[in-house]
């Protein structure tokens, strides 16, 4: 239980040092970071047992992987988007950026996403715990990536862009369908007797497409706040996400 409770806080830890890397012109603060990884695992604890209510009332016992995914693809999405969307109504001081909507969808993401991971330990023993470090990984990054696109279009509203509200609708649903998808898949996988090729490919082209679609959004964004805020210097990502610096122009 210890080993996996530090490689998971490393893991966070690692994951909000990434995050905040990429707000280059107008960082949020550390305890706003906080707060809303807080946020989001308070949310995911209550949404754990509205989505268990949901299931019972449309699906009674034995769902599905395909009703699974379904109820908790939305509910989860919907969860972080309520978040950022109260923190961008009612704490506007801090939501200022075209990056905030990324930014704070992705810290609400990895609080949801440690929420999660810290309720299947209960259920999990010492000896499995040493073999999901992958797992927690993939969970703690997955859950990240797929609220900074989910959100994404609450930052263009900043700018009062004619188009952040199809932004918002287009991101999020696409939020949905790929949490959805890695969710089918993973749960096709986990109710099956023997591991499917197809599916474990399925998977990482899942995540694939995911991390691409989430380094889109990250570069769009990050114009748009350079744009607003030093419109005069000159932005870019080399190795994303790893390495990312901003030059000026002499």
């Amino acid at each position: 239980m210890i080993p996996l409770f530090v490689f998971v806080i490393i893991c966070i830890v690692a994951a909000i040092f990434l995050v905040r890397r990429y707000d280059l012109y107008d960082k949020e603060p550390w305890f706003m970071l906080l707060l809303t990884g807080l946020f989001g695992a308070g949310v995911m604890w209550v949404l754990g047992y509205i989505e268990d209510i949901t299931i019972d009332y449309c699906f009674g016992v034995g769902p599905s992987a395909l009703e699974l995914a379904s109820v908790a693809s939305t509910h989860e999405e919907l969860g972080r988007l309520f978040i950022v969307l109260i923190i961008a109504l009612f704490i506007r001081r801090y939501f200022n950026d075209p990056m905030d909507g990324l930014i704070y969808g992705s810290m609400a993401g990895l609080g949801m996403a440690a929420s999660e991971s810290f309720s299947h330990w209960d259920r999990s023993t010492l000896t499995q715990n040493y073999e999901i470090f992958g797992q927690e990984v993939t969970r703690l990054y997955f859950h990240t990536i797929l609220g900074g696109i989910a959100t994404f279009g609450l930052g263009p509203r900043h700018l009062k862009m004619k188009l952040w509200g199809w932004m918002l609708l287009g991101t999020f649903s696409l939020a949905i369908l790929i949490h959805f998808v890695w969710d089918w898949i993973s749960l096709t996988i986990s109710f099956s007797d023997h591991r499917s090729t197809s599916l474990m490919l399925a998977s990482i082209a899942t995540l694939v497409f995911g991390t691409f679609t989430y380094g889109c959004l990250t570069v769009i964004a990050s114009e748009w706040s350079r744009q607003h805020f030093a419109p005069h210097s000159v932005g870019f990502f080399l190795s994303w996400p790893l390495k990312l610096f901003k030059n000026s122009p002499p």
